[in-house]
């Protein structure tokens, strides 16, 4: 349908055409001048059309929306009154189709249906966490970009849940408002008193059964009573009936679709959780936790790795056993006093329960159950769920346990798993009343990295404040020198992660002073890992040589202590590789990247996180190679890694989706793309701080897909954006400032033609 030319005055805004009408409002495309940034804005009906109730809802979707910043939701960007005093909001302007005609489209497997489904719910979450419920929720309320990415928008019947009082006054008893197909049976009775999250929540079990099963869960065809009937009596046919799909997710469906709100899951959060148990094999909570039931997901989970299992848990069981090293002591002081004999007892029995858990775990690797490929993973996650019931009275063993757990799920990159260890082991240490400070703030460290990792900044500082302040009270303690290089080294990674790289290479130097004098094996490893920092931070500022030499030391050091195939190793020699690809030796860095690939899919899997940093780094180096289409392919499979990886939308998405872009660029299909490359510089707006280095280069290669596609007045705002901070954390004569320069000229010369 060609576009509705538009006719309307919008001050700051050159308004081209009418993209949607509604009984609401009317949507336009147009480019905001000041910045020649491409938006949507909706514009109030006139006021001969539009009621006073419309335009205080109208007043309320803006207030509403601009409250929620997430990737998953659409951005508020500016707010006003048209020439002719309608009311106006500008918002992001994305480039998709709306859910189902996007399905409709495509033949996407249950699992890339579940991926986009969590998307949704992100963003719909994100809403409820500030007090936003969107109340018409359905696939006309979700956009889709090409690339897979969904945003939630139009919150013009939304309600706050933080002022109720005001929300009343607008919602009378007994109005229906929201689509009758996705309404739950509370918001048919028009009573705003019922409507909460659950209601929501009720709207999303409506989508996702249409997503699986192409249908509604209620007929609609009858008219408005017959439908509102149905909803309200009648059980909705099960989707494993109608579709082959596991019945475990046609459970989780049926659960969000239930009529009673009590009987829903009570959050979004509670839904997705379960839909990321039911990705991950393991037993769903919307159903009776059976002892077979939970068996047979246990067995369906262990698919990959008994050997590295064994290895990686006797590990795990090295470290706990010292826990109980004072047994030793405890028992030739037995005779001395009854008092000592009562501890001794203790202790042993102590030893005795984690010898008794370990064994058990051990007993799992049981290749005529669980198959030869056993996963690491998969025995820390039998180990997680078994530590607090079996510990509950050694709450120093449970935290210890957990602590340990909690570090090993870190450096395999699972970082929800890590945060609910290290949170239950923080506790757990603190509560104990002869509590271990160094373990508590060693615990807290570790925590520190997964929020800095998951761009929580600001809780990943909190959390390194208060365990210095730990380290602080035990300076005199063996072994505070250690503690405190440890912090340091961690407080060097999140001002690294936060583009400050001066600030972070001045807290590596001094975490290496600080082990100075300490020839252990765990200050070895530290000095390891702090070296590929300081590597890290010399390839930021293009000190490639630095960076070579840094990541050389770090590689001898931790040969001494780890195998060639620890995570620590195969970090390291990701980035020498990258390092080869700055200092122009091709050939050898695909051959170590190609190696790498392998080396990781064997220990991690081929659907692991740090599998996809590897097809990305692999990809990029294609590309600049000229090996297209292989670069593509590489590329692909990254972004289906981290399109269905739990949690947040992270940083290495949005990497991916970007390079991805350029390559479009780079095979001259700039329109192809734009929207990957907008998508990734919207996550990385949402993650980062906003003169983060990385998402200035962002923009640089967003301003050169539009100057690819002739939109030059957009380039130059991108650019007028970006090359300050690019400066500011870089320096004048960094390739990227100089890259950004070559842009702004480029646009100049095109404007003068």
């Amino acid at each position: 349908m060609a576009a509705v030319q538009a006719s309307i005055d919008i001050p700051g805004y050159a308004v081209h055409y009418e993209i949607h009408r509604g009984g609401q409002g009317i949507v336009y495309h147009a480019t905001q001048e000041s910045t020649g940034r491409s938006v949507a804005i909706k514009v109030l009906l006139h006021g001969s059309v539009s009621t006073p109730r419309q335009r205080a809802r109208f007043e309320r979707e803006v207030d509403l929306a601009a409250r929620i910043h997430h990737p998953h939701v659409v951005s508020i960007l500016d707010r006003g009154v048209t020439r002719d005093g309608r009311g106006f909001f500008a918002m992001e302007y994305i480039e998709g189709k709306a859910l189902d005609e996007y399905l409709a489209c495509q033949h996407l497997t249950v699992d890339r249906v579940l991926a986009l489904f969590l998307s949704i719910c992100k963003g719909v979450q994100a809403a409820h966490q500030r007090g936003v419920l969107h109340r018409d929720l359905k696939p006309g309320n979700v956009l889709v970009s090409p690339s897979g990415h969904a945003t939630v928008l139009d919150f013009g019947l939304a309600k706050s849940e933080i002022d109720q009082a005001a929300t009343m006054s607008r919602t009378v008893a007994g109005e229906f408002m929201g689509t009758l197909a996705y309404a739950a049976p509370e918001q048919l009775a028009g009573d705003p008193d019922q409507i909460d999250v659950r209601t929501d929540v009720y709207a999303l079990g409506v989508i996702l059964y249409e997503m699986l099963t192409k249908r509604l869960p209620h007929d609609t065809s009858g008219g408005v009573e017959s439908t509102i009937r149905s909803v309200r009596e009648s059980e909705p046919q099960r989707p494993s009936k109608i579709v082959k799909i596991d019945p475990d997710l046609s459970t989780i469906v049926m659960h969000a679709l239930e009529k009673l709100p009590d009987r829903r899951y009570q959050s979004v959060d509670a839904m997705t959780s379960d839909i990321n148990r039911f990705l991950q094999s393991k037993p769903i909570m919307a159903r009776d936790p059976s002892a077979v039931y939970q068996l047979r997901k246990f067995v369906r989970r262990h698919h990959a790795g008994v050997a590295v299992g064994c290895v990686a848990i006797l590990g795990v069981f090295g470290v706990v056993a010292a826990l109980s090293v004072g047994v030793l002591r405890t028992n030739a002081a037995l005779q001395v006093a009854e008092q000592r004999r009562i501890e001794a007892d203790t202790e042993l029995e102590k030893q005795q329960s984690v010898t008794d858990f370990f064994e058990e775990l051990l007993s799992e690797v049981d290749p005529g159950m669980s198959g030869p490929d056993m996963r690491v993973i998969d025995l820390l996650d039998v180990a997680a769920n078994r530590a607090p019931e079996r510990f509950a009275e050694f709450a120093d063993l449970r935290g210890g346990i957990q602590s340990t757990l909690g570090e090993t799920y870190t450096r395999l990159g699972a970082y929800a798993q890590a945060e609910t260890q290290l949170r239950s082991s923080i506790e757990a240490l603190q509560n104990q009343q002869e509590g271990k400070p160094e373990q508590i703030a060693g615990a807290m460290c570790v925590l520190a990295h997964v929020l800095s990792s998951t761009q929580r900044f600001s809780e990943s500082e909190a959390m390194l404040d208060e365990a210095d302040a730990i380290a602080e009270s035990i300076h005199a303690d063996p072994g505070a020198n250690f503690l405190h290089a440890q912090l340091t080294h961690q407080r060097g990674i999140l001002l690294h992660d936060q583009g400050m790289h001066a600030e972070s290479l001045a807290h590596y130097q001094r975490a290496i002073a600080l082990l100075d004098s300490d020839e252990s094996e765990s200050a070895g490893r530290l000095r390891g890992q702090i070296l590929i920092g300081m590597g890290v931070n010399a390839k930021r500022l293009e000190r490639f040589e630095d960076a070579l030499s840094h990541y050389a030391q770090a590689e001898r050091i931790l040969l001494r202590y780890r195998s060639e195939n620890h995570p620590d190793l195969l970090a390291c020699l990701s980035n020498r590789a990258e390092i080869l690809v700055d200092l122009g030796k091709w050939d050898e860095a695909e051959s170590l990247q190609r190696d790498l690939l392998d080396r990781r899919i064997a220990v991690f899997g081929p659907d692991h996180e740090r599998v996809g940093i590897t097809l990305n780094n692999l990809g990029d180096l294609l590309r600049e190679r000229g090996k297209l289409d292989e670069s593509s392919e590489m590329f692909s499979r990254a972004i289906e890694i981290f399109r269905v990886s739990p949690g947040d939308p992270s940083m290495r998405l949005a990497m991916v989706l970007h390079n991805a872009g350029a390559l479009h660029i780079a095979r001259k299909h700039p329109e192809t793309a734009l929207p990957l490359i907008h998508e990734a510089v919207s996550m990385a707006g949402s993650l980062l701080p906003k003169e983060h280095w990385v998402l200035a280069s962002f923009r640089i290669k967003l301003a050169e897909c539009y100057l690819a596609l002739g939109r030059t007045e957009e380039a130059r705002g991108e650019l007028n954006i970006a090359r300050p901070a690019l400066v500011a954390a870089l320096g004048e004569s960094h390739s990227r400032v100089l890259r950004a320069d070559e842009l702004l000229a480029q646009a100049a010369n095109a404007e003068a033609d």
